[in-house]
């Protein structure tokens, strides 16, 4: 029975010793917080930027519309054979990127079968004209015998006359010669007739060995146009850009076997912006809407410090509406692009292109590191920090032409600054101009 009464008198004084212990914790702490000093406080102190600037005013600028584009040649050829036969030979250059000169042989095929033809066609010609002559010959042989023929039937036709009216009048001779007589002359009517026919189809028989001449005459300048074709030759000359023909192969006017451009002609089609190519392309004064031609200058990107090339704004080729663009195509100058004294341009080659175009007027010109490639330009105003949005419309390589945002008498902020604080406290210093 004294068990559970022991059990309630140790959980009882547990807890009383718990009380004490909190109550004394609290004690302390209460002691300390009031002996504790409070902490000084300090004015903190602003920090002053030291920038630099321009103080911007607007204005107008010859900056030409700046485009990239690839180098093509304008004019390209695919060979195809005219003609069907064995490959013989080809150029020893015939490959791709092989120069080809003016009129110098592509291939030839064989061209013995487009020889024997061409000598039978000859043939055909000359054995026509033999028949002209003999027809042309016969033909005044004809006409000379027609007068004695002629001749002879009159004579007939007298004799027979005569003999008849001497056996009717004064019964001299006999009926059988009289039948005679008659008979002499029908034969003499009939062979005039006859030669007379004859002489008058002459002309006819002539023109129509003269059409069977023209027409083999057609013939053999056939077969001598298909021997021509059996050596291709180019008349401009070229850069190879495909080959698919070898010697012994077996080719025909099916499908192509070689293709060349003509470098001495080339282009580069230039992505111009919608806006660009509304407000400051250069046009015709007519009502045409053909671009005026302009000279441009072209560079390779992957040399920048080589020379510029001289090239002609030519047409408008295309607009892309998906991407908003106007291509135009730019005609580099054949002068430069055969010159042996500086870097060739060639076709593949990538290359910036500067256009002449309507000056920017109305614009603000800032160094390039016063706008981030967000858009945002820092102004000192009224000594403290505030960024602003601009729209920029062209960046050169130094320079950025921002065509609104900005306005007159502004100080622009040409220091570097990195992450600053809106409204930050400066100290400026302009820019010497």
């Amino acid at each position: 029975m004294n068990k559970p009464s022991s059990k309630k008198v140790l959980v009882l004084a547990r807890v009383i010793v718990c009380l004490c212990i909190l109550l004394v914790g609290v004690g302390v702490s209460r002691v300390l917080v009031m002996n504790k000093k409070p902490p000084q406080v300090h004015t903190p102190e602003e920090r002053t930027l030291l920038v630099s600037g321009i103080v911007v005013q607007p204005g107008s600028y010859d900056v030409p519309i700046r485009g990239f584009g690839e180098i093509r040649a304008l004019n390209a050829v695919m060979i195809t054979p005219q003609v069907s036969g064995l490959v013989t030979a080809v150029h020893p250059r015939l490959e791709v990127g092989g120069i080809i000169g003016e009129n110098e042989l592509l291939f030839e095929i064989d061209d013995r079968e487009f020889r024997a033809r061409q000598a039978e066609a000859a043939a055909g010609v000359a054995l026509q004209v033999e028949i002209i002559s003999r027809l042309e010959a016969q033909s005044k042989l004809d006409q000379a015998r027609l007068v004695n023929v002629v001749r002879n039937q009159e004579l007939a036709q007298s004799e027979w006359h005569r003999v008849n009216a001497l056996f009717v009048e004064q019964q001299v001779g006999t009926q059988s010669g009289v039948e005679a007589a008659e008979r002499a002359f029908n034969l003499a009517s009939d062979r005039t007739a006859l030669l007379e026919r004859a002489v008058k189809l002459y002309p006819a028989h002539i023109r129509e060995a003269q059409n069977s001449q023209l027409a083999l005459e057609a013939r053999l300048r056939l077969a001598s146009l298909d021997l021509e074709r059996c050596a291709v030759r180019l008349a401009n000359g070229g850069r190879v850009t495909d080959v698919a023909i070898e010697v012994g192969q077996l080719v025909g006017p099916a499908r192509s076997v070689v293709s060349l451009a003509d470098d001495r002609q080339l282009e580069i089609h230039v992505s111009i912006d919608s806006r660009d190519a509304r407000d400051r392309l250069l046009m015709q004064d007519d009502d045409s809407g053909a671009l005026r031609r302009m000279p441009c200058l072209v560079q390779w990107t992957e040399d920048a410090s080589s020379d510029m090339w001289h090239a002609q704004l030519d047409r408008i080729v295309r607009f892309d509406s998906a991407s908003r663009m106007l291509v135009v195509a730019v005609q580099l100058n054949p002068d430069e692009a055969f010159s042996q004294t500086a870097r060739r341009p060639a076709e593949g080659m990538f290359c910036r292109v500067d256009i002449p175009s309507v000056p920017l007027r109305n614009t603000y010109k800032l160094p390039r590191g016063a706008v981030s490639f967000e858009g945002d330009v820092f102004l000192s105003v009224s000594n403290r920090l505030r960024t602003i949005q601009v729209e920029v419309t062209r960046i050169d390589k130094n320079d950025v032409y921002v065509a609104s945002g900005l306005h007159p008498g502004q100080k622009v902020i040409t220091t570097r600054l990195v992450n600053p604080l809106e409204g930050s406290h400066l100290e400026w210093r302009t820019n010497a101009p």
